[in-house]
């Protein structure tokens, strides 16, 4: 059965080739690859135009200001694959991910199939060891032992959430017709569409499957701005109406405190003392989940000689990341604060006709 791969990006130039190469290798006679590009000015849009020329299967589309969502329907548009599957710019498919993906749809046991995701390594050179920076900068990004959870293989049909399972627009793959009928993925919203879309997939109780071997490394990074720029982006996403706050409340209220205190340190010095302790209490905290994290991973692709000065990496760049993203999650919760209302407004109205609009 015809598959289009739907690969939305903006200036993704870094591993670009890697990522075509590695999906255009994995397609059938009859699928397609379609990027779909949203303004690239890095030499994104220039890259994947002259692959095109030689790689036929390959369907390039140019949509400039497009956000995630309206990038994937412009690409599902351009095709008509009755398979329709999905991995985002930047990222990467291990190999055998798209056989893998869609199998559980053609063996009739599935119209919805979300694939595993995992860290991308970033590998660099400390002490003439090898040592993986993606790791670290996973590990204080996205908590947890692993990113994406399957459901228990025994989970009674009533107990099941497809919301809480299928969640996420990288690594799956689901039959066109679903995306018809809930009438495709918002477009307004620069992110967080695709909750919102498997929000409203929930509703036709689709069938889900898990696909544990089908894994899309996630790209972090490359550098420490990049993840402080998504602690930021993170926090003003979960506080997007009043409703959000509320729900966050207790750590609106830790952040604001220590923005506080923060500002009184620096305007008098009698107050320094007690914000820097305040500040490093709670980055403590923070360094705790974050280690807890990392050491709960698998990470096989580190050599048992390299693992001193991976581990040296870890104690090292860990607590620098986490003290560094409390500024960023306190500008992120004063960013969205002070746009609450307006934004409020604005996405609970094109929320609701979203989800209440069908084709």
């Amino acid at each position: 059965m015809k598959t289009a791969v739907i690969v939305p990006m903006k200036n993704e130039l870094r591993g670009l080739a890697a990522l075509l190469t590695t999906l255009y290798a994995q397609l059938s006679p009859q699928d397609e690859l379609v990027v779909v590009d949203a303004g690239s000015d890095d030499g994104t849009w220039e890259f994947v135009t002259c692959f095109a020329a030689t790689h036929p299967q390959l369907t390039p589309i140019r949509v400039p200001g497009a956000y995630p969502g309206a990038a994937r329907n412009a690409g599902i548009r351009a095709t008509d694959a009755p398979l329709i599957a999905q991995v985002d710019g930047g990222n990467l498919p291990n190999e055998g991910w798209l056989d893998t993906i869609r199998a559980p749809i053609l063996d009739g046991t599935a119209d919805y199939v979300t694939g595993n995701s995992k860290i991308m390594p970033i590998w660099t050179t400390l002490l003439g060891r090898r040592i993986d920076l993606g790791s670290i900068f996973g590990a204080v990004s996205i908590r947890g032992p692993r990113l994406r959870t399957p459901p228990a293989p025994d989970l009674p049909p009533e107990e099941f959430s497809f919301e809480e399972y299928a969640a996420g627009g990288d690594s799956v793959c689901y039959r066109r017709e679903l995306w018809e009928r809930v009438g495709g993925f918002p477009e307004w919203l620069r992110f967080g569409e695709d909750p919102l879309f498997v929000t409203k997939l929930d509703r036709l109780r689709p069938r889900y499957a898990f696909a544990e071997d089908a894994v899309v490394f996630w790209q972090l990074g490359p550098g420490v701005w990049n993840i402080l720029v998504r602690r930021c982006r993170s926090q003003r996403r979960d506080l997007r109406t009043r409703a959000m706050v509320a729900a966050n409340r207790r750590r609106v209220a830790q952040y604001l405190a220590l923005g506080l205190l923060l500002v009184a340190g620096v305007v008098s010095s009698a107050v320094l003392p007690w914000a820097l302790g305040a500040w490093l209490l709670f980055a403590a905290v923070q360094c705790v989940k974050s280690f807890k994290t990392w050491f709960s991973r698998q990470h096989p692709d580190i050599e048992q000689a390299d693992r001193l000065a991976q581990l040296a990496a870890v104690i090292t760049l860990i607590p620098v990341l986490d003290v560094l993203g409390i500024p960023a999650r306190i500008l992120g919760t004063v960013q969205a604060l002070c746009s609450l209302k307006e934004q409020e407004s604005d996405w609970g109205q094109r929320v609701t006709e979203y989800l209440n609009t069908w084709p």
